[in-house]
């Protein structure tokens, strides 16, 4: 959150739950008899969530991104319009603040401090006041900009047209794109390699480093969909989120694996988040999950899949027909363990 200095994180939370009516004490599921084929819940505890919503400022709750800036500031992307939260209420931005699209896709802030918007029409920069346009060079108006990575050469830039690399006013189409829709990207956080979703009719992972691409083959059996999210824990394995399936990648291994989880993975598009601690958390249209070492936690969300961020002060945000947090990640205590994967 962004606040003047004189307000400290106890005045803050004081403050917030007297302000969001909604604010609930929270208490997960506890096991299931049955764990050979049901979600590892939470074992019985509590935990303090909070909602967000119009009477703050929040006009649409169909929130698609989330994404918190240098300043502290959260900004919020949804199916119309873009939001920034100050701790206090929502600012709204639109057409009128110089963004291509209300439909926001995808939100990135760069190592500059630059907050970058794809929206279903195009890609934009924040430029302190506003939002300025970004041109992606030889594709045709008003292309999707799916998602949003930084790396060499600038901001990468994914889309139906194939992956972007670009800088303030103008993105080109990367040298040696081998074809297709560009779906996901992510920056390697132990090497210097890009990882990049690629869509042909089927789904592959394409690695770049020193300005050569590698392909990696889907997992067999894997459902043809987009990939949607790319990210890496603590452990250093790649993991790769579709709608309806959870590949893994181990260190040092060449092959994907296709992850059989104790939850359906259902969802209309796949997130997917590490937190700082390496911690993988998974949302789907009926639940909020999180892995830890070897140990699947859920926190009890039975509708909705939608983005997650994790603050500053470590609480976890997450859209759910609303915009929800989680003050500190929220308080549990696991009792079981159970494999992580199996393959498939």
């Amino acid at each position: 959150m962004r606040f003047q200095a004189h307000h400290g994180w106890s005045t803050f939370v004081a403050a917030a739950l007297l302000l969001v009516a909604s604010t609930t004490i929270a208490q997960p599921p506890a096991v299931a008899n049955d764990t050979s084929n049901a979600t590892l819940s939470a074992p019985t505890g509590h935990y303090v969530s909070q909602s967000y919503g119009t009477t703050l400022g929040l006009a649409n709750i169909g929130v698609e991104e989330l994404e918190q800036d240098k300043a502290g500031f959260v900004w919020v992307g949804t199916d119309d319009g873009l939001y920034r939260y100050d701790g206090y209420r929502f600012d709204a931005f639109g057409l009128q603040q110089g963004l291509p699209s209300t439909e926001i896709e995808a939100l990135h802030e760069d190592s500059n401090g630059v907050l970058w918007v794809g929206t279903r029409s195009g890609l934009a920069r924040w430029n302190g006041q506003s939002f300025d346009a970004v041109t992606l060079t030889d594709a045709p108006a008003g292309v999707a900009v799916d998602n949003l990575a930084e790396g060499p050469g600038g901001i990468w830039a994914t889309s139906t047209q194939g992956l972007f690399v670009g800088d303030a006013t103008r993105a080109q189409r990367i040298r040696g794109w081998p074809g297709g829709e560009a779906t996901a990207v992510w920056k390697d956080l132990r090497a210097a390699r890009m990882w990049v979703g690629q869509w042909d009719g089927d789904a592959y992972m394409l690695a770049y480093e020193d300005g050569r691409w590698q392909r990696f083959e889907g997992p067999p059996g894997h459902p043809k969909e987009r990939i949607d999210a790319i990210s890496e824990d603590r452990q250093g394995r790649l993991w790769v989120r579709t709608a309806r399936s959870l590949w893994v990648l181990p260190p040092g291994t060449s092959s994907f694996t296709n992850v059989a989880t104790p939850f359906p993975l259902d969802a209309q598009r796949g997130y997917l988040k590490a937190d700082r601690h390496g911690d993988l958390w998974v949302s789907t249209d009926h639940a909020l999950v999180r892995l830890e070492g070897d140990r699947w936690i859920d926190y009890g969300v039975s509708e909705g899949n939608r983005p997650l961020l994790e603050d500053r002060e470590g609480s976890i945000w997450f859209g759910d027909r609303g915009l929800h947090r989680l003050l500190g990640r929220g308080l549990s205590i696991r009792i079981q363990k159970r494999r992580v994967y199996r393959e498939t």
